[in-house]
């Protein structure tokens, strides 16, 4: 009798972690390049994404001798970013939206040779990135507006 209770134990487990991988699976990341913030030469890449539960836009910056040097993060200057940043993103009536969430990496204090690039990630929620037209991205005094595309 425990032989078939763990066979089919063993089967329902099995068939929820297929179902749980087979929609994580399905769920679509569609991605547009920022061009011209990546082509200001003060990030390698800039990218507007669609990861089906949330919207993100990722910034990562070249590894600098500034950006070794960094000070400890402020309000305006997250750990991660050589200059001081802001986005934002706007609709069409031109009201702004805000990221639900910001995350970022900072760089190794002393010279490397396999460094990780300070990177920044902000996160807004489904509904607002869908509404999205237009991101406005400010790296020190440098003013970038982003036309969006719908993802």
């Amino acid at each position: 009798m425990k032989r078939p209770v763990r066979l089919l134990f063993s089967l329902c487990v099995a068939l929820c972690c297929g179902t749980a991988a087979l929609a994580h699976a399905q769920q679509a990341v569609t991605a547009q390049e920022l061009k011209q913030v990546r082509a200001s030469g003060k990030v390698i890449t800039a990218l507007w994404t669609s990861r089906g539960d949330s919207y993100t836009l990722q910034l990562v910056f070249a590894v600098t001798p500034t950006s070794r040097n960094m000070k400890p993060p402020t309000a305006n200057q997250p750990a991660s970013a050589p200059e001081p940043v802001q986005v934002k993103l706007l609709r069409a009536d031109g009201t702004s939206i805000t990221p639900l969430r910001q995350w970022g990496t900072s760089v190794a204090p002393k010279p490397c040779i396999r460094c990780t690039p300070p990177e920044l990630v902000y996160t807004f929620a489904p509904a607002d990135g869908k509404q999205a037209v237009l991101a406005d991205i400010r790296i020190g005094d440098a003013v970038f507006l982003e036309q969006l595309e719908p993802l």
